[in-house]
């Protein structure tokens, strides 16, 4: 079944070149292929491809996760790069220096949530 595949997001940016700075710069993947019209970058085992379009991805929730060994590693890499970790005091959704514990992947934990470039 499909659940048992990778999964390669596509994203909407208006702006492709702030796109390419941080995913590409910020965030540290690979740049596979780019055109005026989209990019496909590398992560891990799996691509995230993201198109120029004149809305953009409206939502305003997160679009993507990654799952990673070292969050606080990845933490601490990414403010490195001048991306700020947002912090959340929410029903359902606490963080503490950007992360948060996934209670229904026991023994991991998920991704910095709220990840922007800063300034």
């Amino acid at each position: 079944m499909l659940g048992e595949h990778p999964i390669e997001p596509a994203l909407l940016a208006t702006d492709l070149g702030a796109a390419r700075d941080f995913y590409h710069n910020r965030l540290g993947l690979e740049i596979l292929s780019e055109s005026d019209d989209s990019i496909v970058f590398r992560c891990g085992g799996t691509q995230l491809a993201m198109s120029k379009s004149t809305t953009g991805t409206a939502d305003k929730q997160t679009q993507a996760s990654l799952l990673v060994t070292d969050v606080r590693a990845e933490v601490a890499e990414l403010r490195s790069r001048a991306v700020t970790i947002e912090e959340y005091d929410l029903s359902g959704l606490k963080t503490q220096d950007g992360m948060r514990v996934r209670p229904t992947l026991p023994g991991r934990y998920g991704c910095p949530t709220g990840c922007r470039p800063s300034g």
